[in-house]
């Protein structure tokens, strides 16, 4: 499905490649080899895709792509799963982010657990209420200017070490 406009479903969408050069919406879910959107991305169902990309926004109950997931801002209310996941904005998921390559953020990304088999960048602030996986983690905050750059591996378990970990290094 090709549009030049907007693509809206009240139900599902199920093709092998979808475009819109407007939003692409759908009540329902989309099943797609490939997502491209100059507009929005807004399913109130599950988006199931090879890749995905959208130059606005992509909003979902779960997002899973086989390939990579790019956008300006990317929220879910369930889980994010991708290769890699990329957003020049902030990535949000009430459940789980898993990339099987790296996560990135020009804004801030918000989650329950964060895994990625690459690395994590961050250049808003990275708030995790359960565990981080990553082979590199890479933080900017806004609010504090120093950058961390540090090998972090299976941290499972004792967030509140972490937690005084990095408060004796604001103290430095």
């Amino acid at each position: 499905i090709s549009a030049s406009g907007n693509i809206e479903a009240s139900g599902n969408i199920y093709v092998t490649d979808i475009s819109a050069s407007g939003n692409i919406e759908a009540s329902g879910y989309i099943y797609a080899t490939d997502i491209s959107a100059s507009g929005n991305i807004d399913v109130s169902g599950n988006i199931y895709a090879t890749d995905i990309s959208a130059s606005g926004n992509i909003y979902a109950t779960d997002i899973s792509a086989s390939g990579n997931i790019y956008a300006t801002d990317i929220s879910a209310s369930g889980n994010i799963h991708a290769i890699d996941i990329s957003a020049s904005g902030n990535i949000e998921a009430s459940g789980n982010i898993y990339a099987d390559g790296d996560i990135s953020a020009s804004g801030n990304i918000y989650v329950t657990d964060i895994s990625a088999s690459g690395n994590i960048d961050v250049s808003g602030n990275l708030l995790v209420s359960g565990n981080i996986d990553a082979s590199n983690i890479g933080l900017s905050s806004n609010n504090d200017p120093k950058t961390l750059w540090g090998k972090i591996n299976q941290l499972k378990s004792d967030i509140n070490q972490l937690k005084n970990d990095i408060l004796d290094m604001d103290s430095l």
